[in-house]
């Protein structure tokens, strides 16, 4: 999608968001079109229905971010979960400029859709991005991502906006508090190296004949609690 068919996307999607908030019934792609200065059938162009640009605009909360991320000069030097504590805190941020509005809409038009939206597509690359151009998780580590981590992160993340949502802790500190824990646990999990270092102890000892692949599954085995 070029700039210019983002940034009208996007004020359509704006002008929605406004009318909605002053009233729902004002929502009409009459009205729309009449703030940011297209017809109807120009609107239809880009969206198919009401519902349609309403998911936009979450959507292009992601779009924002990205932008913003990309005019800050230390961003890549962030650790991994900086960087999605980033994301959350200033998605949240954007959000809770409508918050009225996120607050009636966010289950109809997001939640009760979850995988199938624009937005959770996009979170999805974000996160992939993330994990992928991050040099301190261990090569072994890597064989634990892919796109079922992705998707479980990115769905996750609606979830935190609905705890936000109903969060009446003074500053959202419980919110911030779990996206702290959530993010800190992730990053321990992807850049620990016991796993790479076990997997290096245990290719060294079967080369030296110090130990053999049967009686490794055995012992193996006989740990697991099941």
């Amino acid at each position: 999608m070029d700039t210019a068919t983002l940034e009208t996307r996007y004020s359509i999607a704006q002008a929605a968001v406004d009318l909605y908030e002053q009233d729902p019934d004002q929502f009409t792609l009459k009205n729309v079109g009449e703030i940011v200065g297209l017809s109807t059938s120009g609107i239809y162009g880009h969206f198919n229905n009401k519902e349609e640009i309403l998911r936009f605009w979450y959507e292009s909360v992601v779009h924002r971010y990205r932008l913003m991320a990309a005019e800050l000069d230390e961003f890549e030097s962030l650790t991994l979960a900086e960087k999605i504590s980033n994301f959350i805190y200033a998605s949240l941020e954007m959000m809770g400029e409508h918050r009225h509005f996120v607050v009636e809409t966010f289950d109809e038009v997001m939640y009760n859709h979850g995988e199938t939206t624009g937005m959770i597509t996009e979170i999805e690359k974000l996160i992939t991005s993330f994990i992928e151009d991050d040099g301190r998780v261990p090569g072994f580590n890597r064989l634990f991502t892919g796109s079922l981590l992705y998707q479980f992160l990115a769905d996750e993340y609606l979830h935190i906006v609905r705890f936000w949502i109903s969060d009446e802790s003074e500053n959202n500190e419980k919110t911030l508090e779990l996206v702290d824990k959530l993010t800190s646990f992730l990053e321990e999990m992807l850049y620990n190296a016991v796993a790479t270092k076990g997997f290096d102890l245990a290719r060294f000892l079967y080369e030296q004949g110090a130990i053999r692949i049967p009686n490794l599954l055995t012992y193996t085995r006989r740990l697991l609690p099941f």
